[in-house]
């Protein structure tokens, strides 16, 4: 009789058995690209959290906007009607990653929405 999923211990065992199953994202040869991901690379979903923070300290509705601009050009010229997941640390900022990235998108226009009033 199989254990139920919820049994941890027994997916775990499982998992260890497993050549497929791996438990952890480990890389046995990373390379830049894999550190750049998570050190260094713009998530865009951040952006509509960090307007809302911003809007509130600095009252600057025109500021907010000018950090918003830039994904709002975006839209046309990447994927088109929608952003990235991930765009790179250093300018020009390229869009990469997942061209059509939804969390992106719904925290953009929330951050929009917000500066708009």
């Amino acid at each position: 009789m199989r254990a139920p999923l919820s049994d941890v211990s027994w997916i775990t065992q499982r998992r260890r058995k497993s050549r497929v199953i791996k438990g952890t994202t480990e890389v046995p040869l990373a390379t830049a690209t894999d550190g750049a991901y998570h050190q260094g690379t713009v998530w865009g979903w951040l952006m509509g959290s960090f307007v809302l923070a911003h809007l509130p300290v600095y009252q600057d509705r025109n500021a907010a906007l000018r950090f918003l601009e830039p994904l709002g050009k975006q839209i046309t010229s990447h994927g088109l009607g929608t952003l990235s997941e991930i765009f790179d640390g250093d300018a020009p900022f390229t869009p990469r990653g997942c061209i059509a990235q939804a969390w992106t998108v719904g925290e953009v226009l929330r951050g929009w929405r917000a500066t708009l009033g």
